[in-house]
């Protein structure tokens, strides 16, 4: 995804400089994280 025309926007600001991309990426890797522990707790494995 291209999120520079929502950055661009003089609506769209931020408090500490992360740009979209970046906190889409981390909340897949935290999405996954949780599928993870998911998977692992219906094994027994947690």
């Amino acid at each position: 995804m291209d999120y520079r025309n929502i950055e661009s926007s003089e609506y769209f600001s931020t408090l500490n400089n992360v740009v979209l991309n970046d906190a889409f990426n981390i909340l897949g890797e935290v999405l996954d994280a949780i599928d993870d522990m998911k998977q692992m707790a219906q094994k027994g494995e947690f």
